[in-house]
Formats: structure tokens, C-alpha cells, sequence
């Protein structure tokens, strides 16, 4: 099975593509076909802004027919007390409903961790996947943060399907 994790952001959206296989009890990623990073640029202009997320949704559904993709999952934000993060809630909601993903918020995603420690989100969701994912550590310390949690983000969805 093909899955998808998506990292939908403002300015860096984070896309992991894996491969996944069943081991019974549970699945587990077995190996990463693409992972990337579609980078946007800060604009004064609203009307550029939308253009440069409609290409940023065009790009994710281009890969997911490239690699035959089975599901989709987005990591969305859910609140926003200011301008900024109240179009942040309406960005990741667009690339979410526009790449036909199913959504979860980012303390669903966090909470999948169950660490105490202090250490920096990367870390965790480092430590993480290479503690349920032995077969992947190589190309997860290539990953930059945001792919690392699309990766997270793809991994909660198989949660959620075996837990």
C-alpha cells in the first residue's frame, strides 16, 4: 500500500510518499518512494498567495498519481487568535480538501510521541519513527523538518487504521 503524509503549511508544506507493509499486528513503513518540501514565497498580494497554493495542491496531486497513492493524510491547524494564523487554518484546510486528504490536527499528530522529554519536535518524530521503523533510518536523517512530519502525519493515519 502507498500512503501519503502531508505537513500543510503557509510557506513550506511537506509532502512523504511510503511505501507500507502489514506485519500483522501492525504497519510499518517499509521504504520512502519521494519526499520534498514545496516552498512559497511571501507575498503582498493575496491573489499571488492563492496562485501559489493552487500549485502547491496541483504539484502533491501530481505526485500522488505518480506513485499511485492509496490515501492521503494532512496535518491541518484548527484555530487562529490572529491574521496570520487564521490564514494559516484556511491554508492547510485548502491543501487538505484540494489534494482529497483526510485531515488531523497537529496536537493528534503530537500526541503520538508520548515523550516528556525536551527535546526539539524533530527529534521526537526522529526518534519515533526510527523506534517503529527500523528500515528507514537512513532516509529519514535526509528528511528536513517538515517532511519528518509529513512522515509523522502519514505513520498517525496507519495508527488510526491498526493501532
Amino acid at each position: 500500500m502507498i500512503i501519503m503524509g502531508i505537513d500543510a503549511s503557509h510557506r513550506n508544506t511537506g509532502v512523504c510518499v511510503a511505501e507500507v507493509m502489514d506485519t500483522g499486528s501492525r504497519f510499518m513503513i517499509k521504504r520512502f518512494l519521494a519526499y520534498h518540501t514545496y516552498r512559497t514565497k511571501k507575498r503582498a498580494n493575496t491573489k499571488l498567495e492563492v496562485a501559489d497554493m493552487r500549485v502547491v495542491i496541483d504539484r502533491i496531486k501530481a505526485d500522488k498519481l505518480q506513485h499511485a497513492v492509496w490515501v492521503s493524510a494532512t496535518e491541518i491547524a484548527h484555530s487562529g487568535r490572529s491574521f496570520a494564523s487564521s490564514r494559516n487554518v484556511g491554508i492547510t484546510w485548502a491543501i487538505c480538501l484540494g489534494t482529497d486528504s483526510i485531515p488531523y490536527l497537529s496536537h493528534e499528530v503530537r500526541a503520538m510521541f508520548q515523550d516528556s522529554s525536551k527535546e526539539y519536535a524533530k527529534e521526537k518524530a526522529l526518534k519515533y519513527l526510527l523506534s517503529h521503523n527500523f528500515l528507514i533510518s537512513q532516509e529519514v536523517s535526509q528528511m528536513n523538518d517538515h517532511e519528518v512530519d509529513a512522515a509523522c502525519v502519514a505513520l498517525f493515519h496507519l495508527t488510526r487504521i491498526k493501532p
